[in-house]
C-alpha cells in the first residue's frame, strides 16, 4: 500500500481553479449586478495574484524544504510583478470594454480616469495581499481567521484606494465617506473570497501542508 497524497503541479492547479471561481464570484457580488465585466476584472486579478502565489512557491522550495519562509524581499518583488500584471490585464479589459461601449451598471463604482489608474490599481494589490499574506508565517495561533481578517483588511484598503482613484468623475462633499462604504462591496468580498481559495488550495500555506505534498509517496505494509 502507498501513502498517497496530490502532487505540487495538482495542487497549484487546484488553486488557480478555485482563484477564477472566487474572483468571478466576487466581482458580481461586490457590484450586486448581472454585469459581466466585473466578474471578468474579479476572475483576472484573483487569477495573476495566485499565479504570483505559485511563482514564489517555486522560487523559494529550498527555503520550504529548511523550514524557513519565503525572504520578504522575494516575496516584495513578486508582489510587485504580478501587481503589474494586473494592472496591464485591468488596462486591457477596460480598453475593450470601452470599445464595445459597455455601460457600467449604476451601483458600479465609476471607471478610472485614466490606463495609469488600472495600473496603480493592480499594483496595490498585488503588493498589499502578497506581503499581507506573507504574515501567516509569523502568526502563532488562529492562523486561518487572522489571515482572513487581514487579508480582508487590505482588500477594504485597496478598495478605498480604488475609489480615490476616481474621485474626479463623482460629484459632491461626501465623495470620500461615500469610498469608505463602497469599498465594502468591492475590494473588501474580493479579498475574502480569494482568501479562502488560497488558504484552501495553496501548498505553501503551513509548513506541514507543504511538506504533505512535497515528499513522496513512501511505500507502507500492507
Amino acid at each position: 500500500m502507498t501513502n498517497s497524497s496530490p502532487s505540487q503541479g495538482a495542487v497549484h492547479v487546484r488553486l488557480l481553479v478555485w482563484s477564477l471561481v472566487a474572483g468571478a464570484a466576487s466581482g458580481s457580488l461586490s457590484l450586486l449586478t448581472a454585469d459581466v465585466i466585473p466578474a471578468i476584472k474579479g476572475a483576472v486579478l484573483a487569477l495573476i495574484l495566485s499565479v504570483g502565489v505559485m511563482f514564489l512557491n517555486r522560487a523559494t522550495r529550498a527555503q520550504w524544504a529548511g523550514g524557513n519562509p519565503a525572504p520578504i524581499g522575494t516575496v516584495a518583488w513578486t508582489a510587485l510583478g504580478s501587481g503589474l500584471a494586473a494592472g496591464l490585464a485591468l488596462m486591457l479589459i477596460n480598453a475593450v470594454a470601452s470599445a464595445l461601449h459597455t455601460r457600467p451598471p449604476e451601483l458600479a463604482l465609476p471607471p478610472l480616469s485614466s490606463a495609469w489608474g488600472a495600473l496603480a490599481m493592480g499594483c496595490c494589490y498585488g503588493l498589499a495581499f502578497h506581503l499581507t499574506y506573507a504574515l501567516r508565517s509569523r502568526l502563532k495561533s488562529g492562523k486561518a481567521l487572522k489571515t482572513l481578517f487581514l487579508l480582508a483588511l487590505a482588500g477594504w484598503c485597496c478598495g478605498i484606494v480604488r475609489a480615490w482613484l476616481a474621485v474626479d468623475v463623482w460629484k459632491g462633499d461626501r465623495v470620500f465617506e461615500l469610498a469608505w462604504g463602497l469599498a465594502l462591496f468591492s475590494g473588501l468580498p474580493f479579498a475574502a473570497c480569494w482568501a479562502v481559495a488560497v488558504m484552501s488550495c495553496d501548498p505553501a500555506w503551513t509548513l506541514e501542508r507543504w511538506r504533505r505534498v512535497t515528499q513522496p509517496a513512501s511505500p507502507e505494509a500492507g
